[in-house]
């Protein structure tokens, strides 16, 4: 009986043994663990990894870093799919929505992606996380990014604050915030101001209201219920709108886009936020 004890014993630490090799295989490395840029650019975050074979890796994901793993997925690749943007990234992190893309190489042992047209607010700490296996093991990796503000003299006009992705309750208010800053040139030539709503992506966009000539209009739909207000700072080329909406249905949902129109030759800068409804609409 204590010969059989003993062989079990010895089966388990072989079997052990073979399991801290193959942990000991599977890592993976950031090029760097912080980097910085300035604002309006690119940043490419890159890793290095290394598994026990091609065929055990089930999936890369990118996204923010949060309590100790990578959450909030932005990205995600397989080898079957490629890369394919997450569908709910529009309505929790819209801000992202069109600026990551995919620059590794699986075959290579290197994931990579970029976050393009950087702005102020991505100063955040970003994770890659990998799927390994059939039983849902993971190894994730993160990069904290530091984006550069760049000299409010620049010549490109940016936004400074946007609205983040909201829930609003039917019959309620919700409100919309824009700030942005005119290069010298943009300053003596903007357009028209525009609000817009696209409520899927197989509606027409439906302009809300516009600012044009100093003439404003608002469609009669949303006549009684939309109320803008321009602001500025002392800075007269930091200006603000911000849209407060009244009784809000759930026909409400959908996203709201903020552009300035500049000159003759149809350039803009704009910025969306996604609007979800939350509620039951009443039977009259």
């Amino acid at each position: 009986m204590r010969m059989e004890y003993w062989g079990l014993d010895l089966a388990v630490l072989i079997i052990g043994q073979v399991l801290l090799k193959a942990q000991a295989q599977i890592s993976i490395t950031a090029k760097e663990p912080t980097g910085s840029e300035k604002e309006g650019s690119s940043y490419t975050f890159e890793w290095d990894f290394n598994l026990p074979s091609s065929g055990s890796l089930r999936e890369i994901v990118f996204g923010l870093w949060e309590k100790g793993y990578t959450s909030s997925y932005f990205m995600t690749v397989t080898k079957r799919y490629g890369a394919v943007e997450n569908p709910e990234l529009r309505k929790k992190h819209p801000d992202y929505v069109g600026r990551v893309q995919w620059m590794g190489d699986i075959s290579a042992s290197y994931a990579a992606f970029r976050l393009e047209n950087l702005r102020l607010s991505d100063n955040k700490t970003y994770g890659c996380q990998l799927g390994i296996g059939d039983y849902g093991q993971t190894i994730d990796s993160k990069i904290t990014l530091i984006v550069l503000k760049t000299s409010l003299e620049s010549s490109t006009s940016e936004f400074l604050h946007v609205p983040q992705a909201r829930n609003a309750i039917v019959g309620q208010v919700t409100e919309f915030k824009w700030e942005y800053h005119l290069s010298d040139a943009d300053s003596k030539d903007v357009k028209a101001l525009q609000l817009s709503r696209i409520s899927n992506p197989q509606t027409k966009e439906l302009v809300l209201w516009k600012a044009r000539d100093h003439e404003n209009t608002t469609d009669p739909k949303y006549a009684k219920r939309l109320l803008a207000t321009k602001s500025k700072r002392h800075n007269s080329r930091t200006l603000s709108y911000s849209f407060k909406l009244f009784n809000v249905t759930l026909n409400d949902e959908g996203n709201y886009t903020f552009k300035v129109e500049f000159g003759n030759q149809l350039r803009n800068v704009k910025r969306g936020v996604f609007l979800d409804v939350k509620g039951t609409a009443v039977c009259i």
